[in-house]
C-alpha cells in the first residue's frame, strides 16, 4: 500500500488514491492515505470475497437454500441469514474505556482495551436455534455489519454483491459440490476477516 501511494504521490492514477490526492493533497498525508487504501482492500474486497467462498460452501450443503435463492423474492432473506450463520468479520474496532463501568456483568476499569465478538452475538439465544442455519428466517436483526454509528458503511453494497453473485454461481453450475472433505479446507482462522485460502468444487 505503501508503495501505491508513492507511486500515486508522484503521478496520481485515475483511481480512488490518485483522486484523494489530487483533491485533498495538502490535507491527508500518506500514512492516512495507507489507512484507507488498506481499510477499503479489506471493507470493500476481502469481507466480501470471502463471504462469498463461504456462502457458496454453505448453499452446497444446503440446497434448499440455494434453491430459494434463485428465487429474487427469497434470495434476501437467504444472503441474511448467510451473514448471520457466517460472520466472516470477527470483531468490531477496539474501543479503551474512558472510566471504570461494569459490562454484561463484567468489570471494565478505565484504560482497557474491548473489542466486539461479532460471531457470538449472532449466535446469542434471541436467535430462534442460533447454531442452525435457516434459510427460511424470517426475524434476523444480525451484526455482520456491526452497529449504531459504527454500522458499515458498505452493507448495501455488500448484500447487492451477495444477491447477485451467488444465485449467478448456483444458476451456471447446477449441481456443484465441494471437491475435497471439510478436514481438508485451508481456513484462515488468525485474521480480521475469516476465509477460506482456497475452495475446490466439482461440477
Amino acid at each position: 500500500m505503501r508503495e501505491l501511494v508513492d507511486r500515486n504521490r508522484s503521478h496520481p492514477g485515475d483511481g480512488l488514491i490518485g483522486d484523494l490526492i489530487r483533491e485533498h493533497a495538502g490535507q491527508i498525508d500518506d500514512t492516512e492515505l495507507v489507512g484507507i487504501a488498506d481499510l477499503l482492500l479489506l471493507g470493500g474486497f476481502e469481507t466480501t470475497a470471502h463471504m462469498l467462498s463461504f456462502g457458496s460452501l454453505l448453499l452446497m450443503r444446503h440446497p434448499d437454500g440455494a434453491e430459494m435463492l434463485l428465487d429474487p423474492q427469497q434470495a434476501p432473506t437467504v444472503v441474511e441469514e448467510l451473514l448471520r450463520y457466517l460472520t466472516v468479520v470477527q470483531t468490531g474496532v477496539p474501543r479503551v474505556a474512558r472510566e471504570d463501568c461494569v459490562l454484561g456483568g463484567q468489570r471494565v476499569r478505565r484504560g482497557e482495551r474491548l473489542a466486539c465478538f461479532l460471531p457470538s452475538g449472532n449466535r446469542d439465544d434471541r436467535f430462534t436455534e442460533p447454531d442452525v442455519f435457516d434459510p427460511h428466517r424470517e426475524k434476523n436483526p444480525h451484526l455482520a455489519f456491526g452497529h449504531g454509528i459504527h454500522y458499515c458503511l458498505g452493507a448495501p453494497l455488500a448484500r447487492a454483491e451477495l444477491r447477485t453473485a451467488l444465485p449467478l454461481l448456483f444458476r451456471r453450475l447446477p449441481g456443484i459440490r465441494p471437491a475435497v472433505t471439510e478436514d481438508q479446507l485451508a481456513l484462515r482462522s488468525y485474521a480480521a476477516v475469516y476465509a477460506l485460502d482456497s475452495l475446490p468444487v466439482t461440477w
